[in-house]
């Protein structure tokens, strides 16, 4: 199966870059703390697993759309793919794994598109099941999604559980925390992480990775 072929890193991981991917320290976006500095955001490095073997126009645009949402709450993104290395101090990572199977065959609902296992840095880790998100965007009414659509979709989903695994853990009724994205949402041109449903978040966020940073 193509998962295992893959080389998932463990879940207690994290990855060693080269010289011209140097991790900084993470920095908070408003003060939570005496150390922070107001004037920069959040760093946060998202190591991709692209076991689904997303085409490179699907996964580019997905880039983006994940980078354009979190950047609403003030967190800047470094995307590695791939990474391989040796486990390193002081790297903070969230792993992205996007999976070519449903959610089934690793104890999740076979229709969910996204779910987070584990709560504590280095070993959490964001799963995205790409079939399901095809099959979200799938409707004999319309016409099939362009990459672009599928990589904006594909990066909703992993900005939804990228905040779930910094500790958001609360649903919206609308909007990117919103528990159920339809077709209708997955296909706007673009989304707006509402103020009324961010601003709790953005504090959370905030002194998540402050404390994370803090503690390295």
């Amino acid at each position: 199966m193509t998962l295992w072929l893959c080389q998932l890193p463990s879940l207690a991981s994290s990855y060693q870059v080269n010289s011209t991917q140097t991790h900084q320290a993470l920095k908070p976006v408003s003060s939570v703390g005496s150390e922070a500095n107001p004037e920069s955001a959040p760093l946060l490095t998202l190591a991709y697993f692209n076991c689904a073997e997303l085409p490179p126009d699907v996964s580019a645009a997905m880039d983006r759309e994940v980078r354009a949402i979190l950047a609403q709450l003030g967190i800047e993104v470094r995307a590695l793919w791939n990474p391989e290395g040796q486990p390193a101090d002081g790297m903070i990572h969230l792993k992205a794994l996007l999976l070519p199977m449903d959610g089934s065959t690793m104890g999740f609902r076979d229709t969910v598109m996204g779910a987070v296992r584990g709560r504590n840095f280095p070993g959490t880790a964001v799963y995205v099941f790409y079939p399901n998100i095809l099959a979200a965007l799938k409707d004999p009414k319309y016409r099939s999604p362009t990459p672009e659509e599928v990589g904006r979709a594909v990066g909703r989903v992993v900005a939804h559980e990228v905040v779930h695994a910094l500790g958001g853990n609360a649903h919206t009724l609308l909007g990117i925390m919103a528990q159920v994205m339809e077709r209708d949402f997955l296909m706007q041109t673009k989304v707006t992480v509402r103020s009324v449903d961010s601003e709790e978040l953005v504090h959370t966020l905030t002194q998540l990775l402050y404390l994370a940073a803090k503690d390295r």
